[in-house]
């Protein structure tokens, strides 16, 4: 089993060395490649990314945003398996090899998603509020939840290729591309949920979920209005919606 890692990056410095290093010692334990995925970074994203890298795995091309650079490393894959870890983002030690033996253990799954620890700057826990919510509402997932509340951690989700073939590329949203994509996965497979922590979200002033919470909350109400039309699940979204905003604003 081969996994394909896509890295999308645009200016990913400090954080990409800890990133791509991650990586590297997962792939260690088992078989895979990372596509590297610049927009055309000038922070010295793409020279850090040549001093760890083979040149095969680099691609540096202008694209039309953050999905469509995922888009186009999942296109380039050779992998069974495929995710993408943001250039802020880290996966945990062990995370490839614990998702291998269960894809190999259950050969029909087609999608994985494991539980996720929230660091800071210096990679130190925090906002454990946040993780714990976020943790629990995944160990009770379903796909009603998915409606009105996104329990699932981008960095912690593996698809099988043959799924990505199959469900299409992920849509053109700014900030919701990942919770669309969930939701049209779902109508085709429910995933296998791990209470594994497979990987770390790297919480800081300059990421895109900090800057734009409010913007992400309504695009993801637009998204969920077009998979159900049910009044209760489009009121219990509102609803969770505002919570959340009051509550990121909240947490440190």
């Amino acid at each position: 089993m081969t996994f394909s890692i896509t890295v999308p990056c645009l200016n990913g410095m400090p954080f990409l060395s800890h990133t791509l290093e991650s990586i590297q010692r997962n792939l260690q334990e088992v078989e895979g490649e990372i596509i590297y995925q610049d927009a055309g970074s000038t922070d010295g994203s793409i020279k850090l990314a040549q001093s760890l890298l083979p040149s095969s795995s680099i691609h540096c091309e202008k694209d039309n945003g953050q999905y469509d650079a995922i888009n186009r490393g999942f296109h380039r894959s050779q992998g069974e398996i495929l995710c993408w870890l943001n250039s802020d983002d880290t996966l945990k030690s062990g995370a490839l090899l614990q998702v291998e033996k269960v894809f190999k253990k259950h050969p029909t799954i087609q999608w994985i998603v494991g539980q996720f620890e929230i660091i800071d700057l210096n990679g130190k826990p925090t906002r454990n509020l946040h993780q714990s919510y976020k943790n629990w509402l995944l160990k009770n997932y379903r796909t009603e939840l998915l409606y009105f509340e996104n329990p699932i951690p981008q960095m912690s989700v593996f698809i099988r290729k043959e799924l990505f073939l199959k469900a299409g590329d992920l849509a053109p949203y700014h900030l919701g591309f990942d919770y669309e994509y969930w939701l049209r996965l779902s109508t085709l497979h429910s995933p296998w949920i791990t209470d594994q922590v497979l990987s770390q979200f790297r919480w800081h002033p300059h990421s895109k979920s900090a800057q734009n919470t409010v913007k992400l909350f309504k695009e993801q109400y637009q998204i969920a209005s077009l998979y159900t039309k049910n009044p209760y699940y489009r009121f219990l979204h509102q609803i969770t919606r505002a919570r959340n905003r009051l509550l990121y604003s909240w947490l440190p």
